[in-house]
């Protein structure tokens, strides 16, 4: 999930300490090994049966990688690895304004962490073809508590 406060993930789904895993970071990416090494522990060692790949509303990280600007720092390299989202979400057609356009960023980014994820993942990859574990993207709106799931 996406590191926002916005986004309480054990609150969002009613979970205690211990019940569930979260790794977050800005984005939600999923395609460096940190991200990915934390992932096969939770789905490998503690038997974790489902990943959630969470994007959510009003997404900074999404508007950044809209933005013509490039950002500072580091953040500069969340902002690029969003990138294709975006690009992606531009080629619509008829073509996306505003909101509608960064609700399309933030839906077409968790379904390329799930891609990302399972690329980088052998681990992963094999549980996921083994039925062990399920891979589930959804997004969550800030303003009205609702997740939007897909598969």
């Amino acid at each position: 999930a996406c590191s926002d406060s916005r986004v309480p993930i054990e609150i969002l789904f009613n979970a205690g300490i211990g019940d569930i895993f979260v790794v977050e970071n800005a984005g939600n990416i999923a395609n460096d090994s940190v991200v990915a090494g934390s992932i096969e522990y939770a789905a490998k060692h503690l038997k974790v049966p489902l990943i959630v790949i969470l994007g959510h509303t009003k997404c900074g990280a999404a508007g950044a990688a809209l933005s013509d600007e490039p950002a500072a720092g580091n953040i500069r390299t969340i902002q690029e690895i969003m990138a294709p989202a975006a690009e992606k979400a531009k080629s619509i057609t008829p073509p996306l304004k505003g909101e509608e356009l960064l609700n399309a960023v933030i839906k077409i980014n968790v379904l390329q962490s799930k891609t990302d994820l399972l690329a980088k993942s052998e681990i992963i990859r094999s549980m996921v073809d083994k039925g062990s574990v399920k891979i589930v993207t959804a997004v969550y709106d800030i303003e009205t508590g609702t997740v939007d799931w897909d598969e």
